[in-house]
């Protein structure tokens, strides 16, 4: 089998001359892959191997052609449109596959698909229903949830108060400054008061820390007479917390209190 060799991301046409002068002087095939064609398996491209490439416009393609109930950013519905793509894998699949991932580009677009000019528009199952604006189903990704957090800053002979997180659930097993959360920083304000019975002052320390699924607004305030509810609190120094695996945005505002003490 000739040796080929797959230019990716070259955009310099002299470099790319060149290149293909020296492939051609060693009998090296060689082939410029666009950007279109980034998710085609090499394979595919360099050795016209018959492997499926299923990206996002195939998977539209499908499964409006198929008229697929199935979501297709679940395995499920991934899994049956890619038995599909290899069940009418022809010999040349590399020029499938390009010619899929364009028709997906161009149009069978997400919005708005110009089935006026589509050449499987005979055979799609959703144009003869007229659904190509519904399919194909896929999951709607869920809103971040945002949350303020009311932090306590708690300083006793130059400790401070931390707060060990439940075993099971976000940050698992990890400690934290004793907090709450609360629509509002309000809300989280007065629910970390009624938590330590005590006052929360002046706002020493603010953060914005972002999960996958959730927004923390973080403001950490000083609170100076506390009662230690039940539970899991300790007394910490600096030397010691940096010893205990801290809870996410806690590690940063452990580094600010330790300037406190």
């Amino acid at each position: 089998m000739k040796e080929t060799i797959l230019l990716y991301n070259l955009d310099s046409a002299a470099i790319r001359n060149k290149i293909k002068f020296l492939c051609i002087q060693g009998g090296i095939h060689i082939r410029v892959v666009e950007k279109n064609q980034y998710d085609v398996p090499i394979g595919t491209l360099a050795f016209g191997k018959k492997e499926a490439a299923i990206d996002g416009n195939v998977l539209r393609v499908y499964a409006r052609l198929y008229g697929i109930e199935d979501d297709i950013l679940k395995t499920a519905g991934r899994k049956r449109i890619t038995q599909l793509v290899c069940e009418t894998l022809p010999d040349r699949a590399g020029d499938f596959n390009e010619a899929l991932m364009d028709l997906g580009a161009n149009v069978c677009i997400p919005k708005h698909p110009r089935c006026d000019t589509c050449p499987l528009s005979a055979f799609c199952e959703a144009f003869h229903q007229g659904r190509v604006e519904e399919l194909p189903h896929r999951t709607k990704k869920k809103p971040q949830q945002e949350l303020c957090a009311a932090c306590a800053i708690c300083i006793r002979d130059g400790k401070v108060l931390l707060h060990k997180r439940p075993r099971t659930g976000m940050l698992a097993s990890m400690w934290e400054f004793p907090m709450t959360l609360a629509d509002t920083s309000g809300e989280s304000r007065k629910l970390l008061e009624k938590e330590l019975q005590g006052k929360a002052e002046q706002d020493l320390w603010r953060c914005t820390h972002i999960f996958t699924h959730r927004i923390w607004y973080m403001i950490a305030y000083e609170m100076g007479d506390v009662i230690v509810p039940a539970g899991e609190y300790q007394w910490f120094s600096a030397a010691e917390y940096k010893k205990i695996p801290l809870a996410g945005p806690h590690a940063r505002l452990a580094a600010f209190a330790e300037k406190l003490l």
